[in-house]
């Protein structure tokens, strides 16, 4: 049943690049992770060398909320204060609410969550990330000025295109010039021991057409399967970026704390997509009972309704 319907999907060419584009920024992901988890427990210790001996082993219970943080020991004041001189953005949009302030001096991740967007708070490690919260930590984090975080920020645009677009497609040129953007960034990387393998895993899934000969038996040409690109299959790829794309979405209109006749736009394509696509409509029943939770909370536009 799930793969029947996914092959009847992969019949839109404008779903397929989609889900083509997000499965090579899997891929990306799982190219960087062994190196930013290196870096970024080299920045931790660093930082705690700096932290004064009298406050080495004191502990707290403070906790940050959204975007602003205002620590009540000097523990996490002094924490605060690095991670700040660090942060490319410092003066900026920075959401404290990922982390948990009293784990700063143990635990390397929950300082990296304070260079990443909304909606972290609940990751307590890199595997649990996604692409876009590992290259905005190299975008934002001066640890890695080295790199010329242009190309970073490329893609990153790139990755929000994908999770904008409410009925989950794109075109060939977009693709197109997204593989060109991920093989730029792929050479600025080009010394990470694991990017080389994956690169070659990302032109596969960029040049192979999936096309789909008959959906009953199941023939396709170039769709990959799990040992050819990822531990994961195709289907397990589109579920996590439905998930994604939901996240995204969901965040964007909680942060405007109003409903908009966009969002509701937006969201009737998306219920409109599930509803008819059996295979997958229950996977997100939750999803759909928390976006009707948040309307019920918020201002909304006359008309709007779901």
């Amino acid at each position: 049943m799930a793969l029947t319907g996914l092959l009847q999907r992969l019949n839109s060419m404008g779903y397929k690049n989609w889900i083509k584009a997000g499965h090579c920024l899997l891929l990306l992901k799982g190219s960087l992770q062994e190196f930013v988890v290196s870096e970024m427990k080299s920045f931790h210790r660093e930082l705690r060398s700096k932290i004064p001996a009298a406050l080495q082993n004191s502990s707290c219970q403070c906790k940050a909320t959204g975007k602003t943080f205002h620590p009540g020991c000097p523990v996490c004041a002094e924490w605060k204060r690095l991670i700040l001189n660090h942060h490319m953005n410092r003066n900026g949009e920075i959401h404290w609410g990922n982390c948990n302030p009293s784990l700063w001096p143990t635990n390397y991740w929950e300082v990296a969550k304070a260079y990443m967007p909304r909606g972290h708070a609940d990751k307590r490690g890199p595997e649990l990330c996604d692409a876009s919260a590992i290259l905005n930590l190299i975008n934002a984090c001066d640890r890695f000025r080295r790199f010329d975080n242009s190309k970073v920020r490329a893609v990153i645009k790139c990755r929000n295109d994908l999770m904008h677009s409410s009925d989950m497609s794109v075109s060939a040129n977009w693709l197109n010039d997204f593989g060109n953007k991920l093989q730029n960034l792929i050479a600025e990387f080009k010394h990470v021991p694991k990017i080389k393998d994956e690169s070659g895993k990302i032109l596969q899934v960029l040049s192979s057409d999936w096309f789909v000969e008959d959906c009953d038996r199941y023939e396709t040409d170039g769709l990959p399967s799990r040992e050819e690109t990822t531990s994961l299959s195709v289907y397990e790829v589109e579920k996590q970026l439905i998930q994604q794309l939901l996240e995204e979405t969901y965040f964007q209109i909680e942060d405007k704390n109003t409903w908009t006749q966009q969002d509701n736009d937006t969201l009737q394509t998306i219920k409109k997509f599930l509803s008819d696509n059996e295979d997958l409509h229950s996977d997100f029943k939750a999803d759909i009972v928390r976006f009707e939770s948040l309307y019920s909370h918020l201002t909304f536009a006359e008309g709007c309704s779901l």
